[in-house]
Order: structure tokens, then sequence, then C-alpha cells
């Protein structure tokens, strides 16, 4: 918008009035998962777009709300404030090539390196589902919080969260993608009783090693696999567009995909933003 650093200020008083308080923990221990998870991050951009466009026209933000003691840190829930993380590598560092992987799996990301054990465990070993006696899971401590814990399937968010039922789609041969995410796969008999023979926890050493394992019984044997957990996977540009395009098959036409790929892949140079949604949408 070219606002000069008055304005600028302002729109940073106004965010940070806008701005939608941080619910992970909530979410993390809440008994019943919902579809908020973490906070509605359209809710986010929408308060950022309109605390520019207020200041434009001469809103006058809270232009001390980062520095006051009884600032932005104290009443979304901080419990201290180091201003000096704000402006750490400012220009240097960049949060989202530095700290943001993609998933190669759609589930939450505290058991995807479990889920590489366990999918090399099936195919070194050539296991079938109904071989399958039992599998248990040793993680990241999380898994312990209720949000993992509870095995109700009422909504996508369940299967994503749960990992019995994540478990139970790469066992059975679920094509990986927005297939995991149907409903009515998830509450078939042939899911549902192989999540049963599902156990997780958290890893009671993981403090120490950060590894994560996996054991499977079949063919009266114990197969075992461990890994190093990691938190942000590095799909290829090759992978990440056969998962675009995977996903998007189901309500794009093969044109719109293979256009707005290239529009996405060079989002950078992109000058009509219109045309990109005219790519990505029915």
């Amino acid at each position: 918008m070219g606002l000069d650093q008055g304005k600028m200020l302002h729109a940073m008083g106004i965010a940070g009035h806008l701005c939608q308080v941080q619910t992970w923990i909530r979410y993390t221990m809440a008994d019943n998962r919902s579809m908020a998870k973490y906070g509605v991050p359209g809710w986010q951009n929408t308060g950022g777009i309109m605390a520019v466009l207020l200041a434009e026209m001469g809103y006058l933000g809270d232009t001390s709300v980062l520095n006051d003691e009884e600032g932005f840190w104290k009443f979304v829930g901080y419990d201290s404030w180091n201003p000096e993380n704000i402006l750490k590598d400012i220009g240097k560092a960049w949060v989202i090539s530095d700290r943001i992987g993609f998933k190669p799996y759609p589930c939450c990301r505290m058991f995807q390196t479990e889920l590489d054990c366990f999918i090399k465990i099936i195919k070194d070993n050539k296991l079938k589902a109904e071989e399958i006696e039992s599998v248990s899971i040793y993680g990241h401590p999380t898994m312990d919080a209720p949000c993992f814990t509870n095995r109700e399937v009422r909504s996508i968010v369940d299967i994503q969260f749960c990992p019995a039922y994540i478990f139970a789609m790469a066992a059975t041969g679920v094509p990986r993608g927005v297939e995991w995410q149907d409903l009515d796969t998830a509450r078939s008999p042939e899911i549902q009783s192989f999540a049963e023979k599902v156990s997780f926890r958290g890893h009671p050493e993981f403090g120490k090693s950060q590894m994560s394992i996996v054991e499977v019984t079949a063919k009266g044997q114990t197969f075992r696999e461990q890994k190093l957990f990691t938190e942000l996977h590095k799909l290829t540009p090759g992978e990440l567009i056969e998962k675009y395009r995977h996903n998007a098959s189901r309500i794009l036409t093969q044109e719109k995909i293979e256009s707005s790929i290239n529009s996405i892949m060079e989002l950078e140079r992109l000058n009509n933003i219109p045309e990109l949604m005219s790519q990505i949408t029915v």
C-alpha cells in the first residue's frame, strides 16, 4: 500500500488489537477436537489487511502495543516478554524458508516420522494388513495429549490427529492424499478393525534421544524401525507438484491443474492474482 513510517506504525498498532490469540494449548489438551485448530488463519489475514486499510484512512492505532508492560504479550496470555527477539536477524533470517516444511503425509506432524518407520517396515518385509497383529508406536511426548488419544471419528480433524486411523490407512493401502481424509473410509470395518491393533505413546526417553520407534508384530516376528524425529520434512519441487496434482484431481480439470502449477511455482512473477484464483477454483 506504500504507507509511510507513521501510518505503518499505526497499522501495526491496529493489528495488535485485531490479532486472534493463540489457542495451541487449548487444542492440544481439549477432550474433543474442533476444526478451529490454533485459531482460524483466515481471521488473522483479515485482521492484518484491515489494519493496513484503516491506517491508510487515518485510523490511529495503539503505537505502544509492543512496548507497554500491559501490552500485547500480556493481554494474549504470555507470561514473559522478550522484545529483542522481534528484531533479531530481521532482514536476514526468514521463517518461511528456514522453518517451514511440507508434510509428506496428510496428518499431524507429530507422527510423520513414525509413519516413515512403519511404511519402511511394511515395504521391507512385504507385510499385508491382515498379517499384522499389532503396531506399537513410541514417539514425541505430545502424543499422550487428549487431542491424540481420543479415537472418536466425527470429522476429518479426528482422522488427522489420531495415529491409529492414519496408520490403518497406510497399512491397508489407501492412496496417500485426500483419500486419507475420507470419513466413510475411516469408519469402514477394515480401517476400524486395524486401528484397534495400533497403540501409541510418548517415548519415555524421547527428551534424551529424540528417537521415534515403531514395532510391528506379524508372521510370528516383531519388526522394529527407529528414526531421528524431525518436524520439518523436505519435499522436492517434483514431490510437491505430484502431491498437488493428486489432491487437486478430484475438483479441478487437468488444464486448470497444470496452469495453476505454473502460476504457483512462479508466484513472485505473477502480476494478476484474479488469474490464479480462476485457475484454482471450480
